[in-house]
């Protein structure tokens, strides 16, 4: 019997530290999630810098239009591209927690997937409008040096084209783009068709034209086109996730307050069964020798008179039935003796 208390409140007390450790790892994967959510929005606040670098100078680059490869914007959309992913570890991770974010995460994986396609699209569009020698931008230049080097068109009506075309692509105005048009249509009335004159000067106003249209698409000057576009996405996705910590953080400490209260009540139970299981099993170990004492305390009142009974008396516990045995053999005793 000694045996089955002792393993019986061990066994309470292995469940306890079982289950509190259970509720403790719940606790620190909790707060592995939250560490994780901030650090995928930290890490999309410190790729904007990659994106800003591409637009300051790294469009710049000859090598980018020779292998369509930079990295400024290569890294910022692989960055994002590796949040996706972590997004989507973080949704699993959701649901085995508990945590209601399935939506709020489906919204910040919709507006990161838009920032990637949106910045694919700038990096094609540079890509078209070029720099210096390079894309479209590289194509006008040209034309307008040979226009330059080997035409009659006069040197006051070259300079006026290059000047309202210089103006367009510093401030971006829509202005300077007309008057350019009404020049350079102008010119072109004045030489046959078939003329090389009007032949370049067709291919210089495409050319312009084109990236005209470019900037503009791209809202370099504006405010509206990709640049827009991209912006208030990475404002958006920003606010989202701002949005998802804060709900994260309002469940997690929701659900911590509750672990602690079950981490509480499995504490409070334990310990009343505990408590129970110690008297009611005290009760059995010592009934044996309470019983053996009220019989001693009967026998002594007696005055060691014997009324047989006692040799029916028999117990389980080996302790307590001998103790039985020398209680008998003393009253024996003592009752020969008295006869004597």
């Amino acid at each position: 019997r000694i045996l089955l208390s002792f393993l019986l409140l061990q066994s309470i007390l292995i469940l306890w530290i079982a289950l509190y450790f259970t509720i403790r790892e719940k606790e620190n994967n909790l707060q592995i999630f939250s560490v994780q959510l901030a650090d995928i929005q930290n890490q999309f606040l410190a790729s904007n810098r990659f994106l800003q670098n591409f637009l300051i100078s790294g469009h710049e680059q000859s090598s980018f239009y020779q292998t369509k490869e930079q990295s400024d914007i290569d890294t910022f959309i692989n960055r994002l591209k590796s949040d996706l992913i972590k997004i989507e570890d973080l949704k699993s991770s959701s649901k085995k927690y508990n945590i209601d974010l399935e939506s709020s995460l489906d919204t910040l994986k919709y507006f990161s997937e838009m920032i990637i396609h949106h910045s694919n699209d700038l990096k094609n569009a540079y890509l078209q409008k070029g720099f210096k020698d390079f894309g479209v931008e590289g194509e006008m230049r040209n034309y307008a040096h040979f226009i330059e080097d080997s035409t009659n068109i006069s040197t006051v009506s070259i300079l006026q084209l290059r000047r309202h075309e210089k103006d367009f692509l510093i401030r971006g105005e829509k202005k300077y783009a007309y008057k350019f048009d009404a020049i350079i249509s102008e010119l072109m009335v004045s030489f046959p068709v078939t003329s090389t004159e009007y032949v370049y000067l067709i291919k210089y106003k495409t050319s312009f034209l084109k990236l005209v249209k470019l900037y503009t698409s791209l809202g370099i000057h504006g405010d509206s086109g990709m640049y827009k576009e991209i912006y208030t996405l990475i404002k958006n996705t920003d606010y989202q996730y701002s949005k998802v910590n804060q709900k994260a953080g309002l469940q997690i400490a929701l659900l911590q307050d509750n672990f602690k209260k079950l981490l509480i009540g499995i504490s409070l139970f334990s310990l009343v069964i505990s408590l129970i299981l110690t008297f009611v099993l005290s009760k059995k170990l010592t009934k044996g020798i309470s019983d053996l004492e009220k019989r001693m305390y009967a026998f002594i009142k007696s005055r060691f008179k014997s009324d047989g009974a006692e040799n029916a008396y028999s117990s389980k516990i080996t302790e307590i039935a001998r103790l039985n045995k020398d209680f008998l053999l003393l009253k024996n005793t003592l009752n020969e003796t008295l006869e004597n």
